[in-house]
């Protein structure tokens, strides 16, 4: 195993461990904001200048001329635009388990299409630890089961966030060797604060502004806001951008499904939610399939390190 490929599975924990908390600092800062359009707007614009900022840093560069910028606007438009509307109605016309088990369907589905258009093709053992790790988060949303109901809209808008997020890792390791996952990542968060903040107009219109002046008096908005714009749309998106340059998508996004380990952790660490035996069985199944499938069972193949501008060996 490469340093890189190394240093891309531990990128992979960090980002979706972020993630994981995504949810809780989500509900603080929409509690606040009383709007997810403006509590998008906000975190995104707060994204944005975050990137400019770290552009002025040498490691990170835009060098853009002469390369097909419309697969980044087209990156941007996956996630975080497209996706984060299929989501949040998804949910908001489905129950929470239903949910949670369509999501955890992004990884099989990337795996399906990364071998049929990028040539990344799984293992048998692969394929076995990739359903038993959606099947700890299955275990987990049956647990945490509510009462909501699934209406046939809310299925087809879940299957609209699977297909977009699978979609999203197809193209974002497709183009790894011509953008730098600091361009992607750049890119991505421009797209995600013109779209939201054009869907926050569309929703307030001139209040826009003293809506989000009235959130931003809010220390707890303030701070949620903050960890969403900092550690997840901007650091957790680097990670993830650099992982597709590193290591195959389906490994790269074997890894979302953490994201519901550290979600319920955190509900129970800092919402005092219950935790029972079947929960820890679960949330074992999902460990032990992320560690499963990026074993080294496969032959070598080529990988490409594009930030580095040269390829190595290595099992995808």
């Amino acid at each position: 195993m490469t340093r890189n490929e190394k240093l891309a599975l531990i990128a992979c924990v960090i980002a979706n461990s972020a993630f994981g908390f995504s949810f809780l600092f989500s509900k603080l800062a929409l509690d606040a904001a009383h709007s997810a359009f403006v509590m998008l707007c906000a975190r995104f614009l707060v994204a944005v200048v975050t990137m400019s900022l770290l552009g002025l840093l040498p490691m990170f560069r835009m060098h853009l001329k002469g390369k097909r910028v419309g697969y980044l606007v087209l990156l941007g438009m996956l996630e975080p635009a497209i996706y984060f509307i299929f989501e949040t109605y998804g949910i908001a016309n489905s129950s929470s388990s239903f949910a949670g088990v369509m999501v955890a369907l992004i990884p099989l589905v990337t795996m399906l299409l990364a071998g049929i258009f990028l040539g990344e093709k799984p293992t048998l053992r692969q394929t076995f630890f990739m359903v038993l790790s959606i099947g700890g988060v299955v275990i987990l949303s049956l647990v945490g089961s509510d009462s909501g109901t699934v209406t046939p809209l809310g299925t087809v808008l879940l299957m609209g966030a699977v297909l977009s997020g699978a979609a999203f890792g197809l193209l974002s390791r497709k183009i790894s060797g011509e953008f730098s996952s600091y361009e992607r990542t750049y890119v991505m968060m421009i797209v995600g604060a013109v779209f939201f903040t054009t869907l926050a107009l569309v929703e307030n219109g001139a209040q826009l502004p003293a809506r989000l002046a009235e959130a931003f008096v809010n220390p707890t908005f303030v701070g949620s806001l903050l960890f969403l714009a900092l550690f997840c749309s901007c650091g957790a998106f680097l990670l993830i951008n650099f992982a597709f340059s590193q290591i195959s998508a389906a490994r790269t996004t074997s890894f979302s499904n953490l994201t519901t380990v550290v979600s319920v952790l955190a509900g129970i660490v800092f919402l005092h939610e219950s935790f029972s035996a079947v929960q820890l069985v679960a949330m074992g199944c999902i460990v032990l399939g992320v560690f499963g499938i990026n074993q080294r069972w496969a032959a070598g193949t080529r990988v490409i390190h594009p930030e580095r501008g040269e390829k190595s060996k290595a099992n995808r």
